[in-house]
């Protein structure tokens, strides 16, 4: 069987919004009963690196799935979502995992589902007053390989993340202390006093958390290994 392509040319339709990068189940049929459901970040796309790293650390036991999602059309990445619970988690047990914007859409998505387990690396927890500063802004998405402008009535759209009292989902949320485009206590100060949170801050990491070498993964691979 020939590998999989992790690294498509950007600008490939891999990486194209509303699209599920799936490079071990070609369709849902073919998916384990355990999925790992990765979300990227406000300029990213997937594969990213933290995707291949948690393809790398769970494909000998997880079908890991990546969302391409549309990050300034809230409701059009809500439809697409309901189309992926329906075709590809139905009767999985299901793990849900996003870093920055991406942990904002696995806290939600994961709660809608009732996710086995939930995983934020340096969340969003307010996109609306987070990602202000960039309203008026043209911004590029260089795996996608294109330009988009930031508008207030996007933004808007997003609500802030309030735990739910009676939510039990266990989830765990990594946040880098140096992280230089979100505040880390704003996450910690929400999910600090979640009975089902486990929040570790970490002194380096920076915003996006290298997995190949950062103790982030080992904490996933042991959270999971316990969820």
């Amino acid at each position: 069987m020939a590998k999989p392509d992790l690294n498509p040319p950007y600008g490939d339709k891999a990486y194209q919004p509303y699209s599920v990068f799936s490079p071990d189940a070609a369709a849902p049929a073919q998916a384990r009963t355990d999925i790992i459901v990765v979300f990227h970040g406000f300029r990213s796309a997937v594969p990213n690196s933290t995707y291949k790293r948690v393809r790398e650390a769970f494909r000998a036991t997880h079908t890991v799935i990546g969302i391409n999602y549309e990050t300034l059309n809230v409701d059009g990445t809500n439809a697409f979502l309901d189309d992926v619970e329906t075709r590809w988690l139905k009767d999985r047990r299901v793990v849900v995992l996003g870093t920055s914007l991406g942990g904002y859409w696995a806290y939600r998505f994961g709660n809608r589902i009732g996710a086995r387990a939930i995983v934020m690396l340096n969340p969003v927890v307010d996109p609306a007053r987070q990602l202000a500063k960039y309203i008026g802004r043209t911004l590029s998405n260089a795996r996608r390989q294109r330009r988009f402008a930031v508008d207030a009535q996007s933004l808007v759209r997003y609500g802030p993340i309030a735990p739910k009292p009676r939510n039990t989902i266990p989830t765990l949320v990594l946040l880098a202390a140096d992280d230089a485009r979100l505040d880390y206590r704003e996450a910690s100060e929400i999910f600090g006093g979640a009975a089902s949170a486990t929040v570790t801050v970490y002194p380096r990491g920076g915003h996006t958390l290298n997995l190949r070498e950062h103790p982030a993964r080992s904490a996933i691979e042991t959270f999971l290994s316990q969820n």
